[in-house]
Order: C-alpha cells, then structure tokens, then sequence
C-alpha cells in the first residue's frame, strides 16, 4: 500500500473492496506482489492471433462491442482485441488474439472476427496446446527487451460510442504529436470483462486483468 503496508485482499475479507477494485483497475491502487489463480486442465485448446491491416476501423470495433456484450453466451470463447500505431505506419492497424476452450475452428461467438465480417490478412488460430502457442508468441516477446514499458488501465461500461470517442482521441493525438519519435509503437487493449468472468473470480486472492 501506499503506506508501506503489506495486505491480502480477497473477494470476502476486509480488503474486499480492494480486490474488486484491482478486477479492473491493474497497478492503479497499489503494488501487487502475489496473486493466486485457479487453474483448469486442458490439454488443448483452439488459439491463436488474426491481424486485419489498417481498414477496418468500424467493423473492428463492432466486433468487440458485440462480444463485450454477449460474450457471456458462450463460456468457452474469449479475445484480447489490440489496435496499435508506431511511427513508421500510416493508420492504426488491428488484430486480436482468439481463444476458445474446444475442439472447434469455427465458433458462433467469434465469427464476428472471421470472414466474411472481417478477413484476416493473417491467421494462425489453430488447435494445440497452450505450451505450443507460448512458442508461438515468445519469441517475438525479445524483440522489446530492455525497452521501456508503461501501461494505463481504464474501466468503462460497454459502449460502442465510448470506445470510438476513445479510438479516435488516443490515436489522432498519437499521430500528431508522436510522429518523430523513433523505435516505439502504442496500442489501445479493448479487453471485454464478461458477466462470466466477474463470477469465475468470485474467490481466490488478488485477481488482475491483465
């Protein structure tokens, strides 16, 4: 805590209004030094990241309005929607990682983010383990080593008009004022909170969306 004292926060303790507050909140209310997670056997999984270029603003958006609200019909599925910008691109460009607990390439709860709403330039949702997809995406990881790193975290009630006003202001000011900085890039995380996943973190200790 900001006063040097070290706390367990739980769902039913007397540090409850804490742990709530860090569902949605990350660093912004203390230093977290531990957290404790459930864990679910599941030896495969379908996984995987689809980048959409630079055009495809609206139907992108839509897609994660749409899943922020009805995400909850379907337990098994689940995105991290990122749209990021750097200086040597024109215009924000769009992807998001897919996930879905089954054996199921094609899931009514992620079409949204699939042709023919919106063709990925590139795809590598597959089935396989949750180690193989670590293969798959640690590698990159090394390419930002030793880079600064800054994260800000926001909790808003879904609204389509919320995340374009958010879309628009971040990366208009992004453009115009950080155009001549080299070797960095920025991105907005639209990151759906579920009515499912409230419940699932019910119990436990110190829980991050991270």
């Amino acid at each position: 805590m900001a006063n040097g004292d070290i706390i367990e926060a739980t769902g039913t303790n007397e540090h409850s209004d804490l742990f709530w507050a860090l569902k949605g909140g990350g660093n912004s209310f203390c230093l977290v030094t531990k957290f404790e997670l459930r864990t679910l056997s599941v030896p495969a999984v379908y996984v995987g990241e689809a980048d959409y270029g630079d055009s495809v603003r609206s139907k992108f958006l839509d897609a994660v309005f749409t899943f922020a609200v009805n995400g909850s019909a379907d337990v098994k599925a689940a995105i991290v929607p990122i749209v990021r910008w750097g200086p040597s691109q024109g215009g924000p460009t769009y992807n998001t990682w897919l996930f879905y607990n089954g054996n199921q390439s094609s899931p009514i709860a992620l079409q949204n983010f699939t042709a023919p709403n919106m063709t990925p330039s590139s795809n590598t949702f597959s089935y396989r383990s949750m180690y193989g997809w670590t293969q798959e995406t640690d590698p990159p990881m090394s390419q930002i080593h030793g880079f600064r790193q800054r994260f800000y975290v926001t909790s808003i009630t879904a609204s389509l008009e919320a995340m374009s006003i958010i879309h628009d202001t971040y990366f208009t000011a992004a453009q115009a004022r950080l155009s001549n900085v080299t070797n960095f890039f920025t991105g907005v995380a639209f990151m759906p909170i579920s009515e499912n996943y409230i419940a699932a973190g019910m119990t436990g200790v110190v829980t991050l969306w991270v």
